[in-house]
């Protein structure tokens, strides 16, 4: 009777696993692009608890727990390979992807937070090169440096820097200006390109030049530039593949941020314990942070 008993505890502990390996798969796509997602240790995550320090990492971690009916898994990807996956036909959910119009032929999008502090692209360039840029202005338009023949410059493949920045590379057309695109694992890599003086300029976000520096003891030896045609971006969003399960779990994220913006995750997140890599936040960021979770947590889906 109690071989019995103790078999029959035995098949009642293996339940709940069997139940939560048949729960379905949320994919989601991370890569190393300090400060925004920085892996802990170096290495993608591979749990929840892996996510490591970073605006993006940090709302994750509090975000996912609310998702308990799926199980979570994290696929490394460069955003040229992402988008290849998304075209596939394959379904890979995103917290690094900024929305844009055209992204909405292939993702629904909804918004997750408000960007802390400014988030603008920039040109980057050598400090000794300075003077060569000065005719440009400041600040500099994009379109008139794409012509410039004297100078070249490279960026991530399949990055986007906003609506705005991404309109003037594509009116350039394809091999029509300097610019040229790269398939790197890890943004940065263009950055060190650039230290080698392998080009003349880069495209890239100050946080992400600035965290660069740091990481290589090289401060100040990259300066950013700032463009005439690339405003703030003012939101960071969830997407997902726009297809039948995308649209399922973006449905499942955008209810999952409307809790965290009522819950206690969303103090967790804004409080020093997350966001002690960066400067506390100034009163008003913290105020446009409580309106944007106040109207979230009142209003209903905002799917796109």
């Amino acid at each position: 009777m109690r071989r019995r008993t103790l078999a029959g505890l035995g098949a009642a502990l293996l339940l709940p696993r069997a139940r939560a390996e048949d729960r379905p798969v949320m994919r989601w796509q991370v890569r190393d692009m300090p400060p925004h997602m920085v892996y802990a240790d170096g290495k993608p995550p591979v749990r929840i608890e892996d996510l490591g320090r970073g605006t993006i990492s940090a709302f994750m971690r509090q975000l996912l727990p609310l998702l308990p009916q799926y199980r979570h898994e994290f696929v490394e990807a460069t955003a040229a390979r992402a988008e290849a996956m998304v075209r596939e036909g394959q379904t890979l959910c995103s917290m690094i992807h900024l929305y844009t119009p055209e992204r909405l032929a292939e993702r629904y999008f909804t918004p997750a937070y408000p960007v802390l502090g400014q988030l603008q692209a920039q040109v980057v360039v050598h400090r000794s090169q300075l003077a060569r840029f000065a005719a440009l202005g400041r600040p500099l338009s994009l379109a008139a440096l794409l012509q410039r023949g004297d100078l070249s410059g490279a960026m991530s493949a399949g990055r986007s820097f906003g609506a705005g920045v991404d309109r003037v590379i594509r009116a350039q057309g394809a091999g029509s200006s300097n610019l040229r695109t790269v398939v790197v694992v890890r943004h940065s890599s263009v950055l060190t390109m650039l230290r080698a003086r392998r080009m003349d300029y880069a495209l890239d976000f100050t946080g992400g030049v600035e965290d660069y520096l740091r990481s290589v003891n090289a401060p100040g030896e990259l300066v950013c530039l700032p463009i005439v045609e690339a405003p703030p971006i003012p939101l960071s969003y969830a997407s997902c593949s726009r297809n039948e399960e995308g649209r399922r779990q973006i449905e499942a994220i955008d209810a999952a941020i409307r809790r965290l913006a009522q819950g206690p995750e969303r103090e967790a997140w804004t409080g020093s314990a997350f966001l002690g890599w960066r400067p506390p936040l100034e009163a008003p960021e913290r105020a446009r942070l409580k309106r944007f979770f106040d109207e979230r947590a009142r209003g209903g889906p905002q799917i796109e």
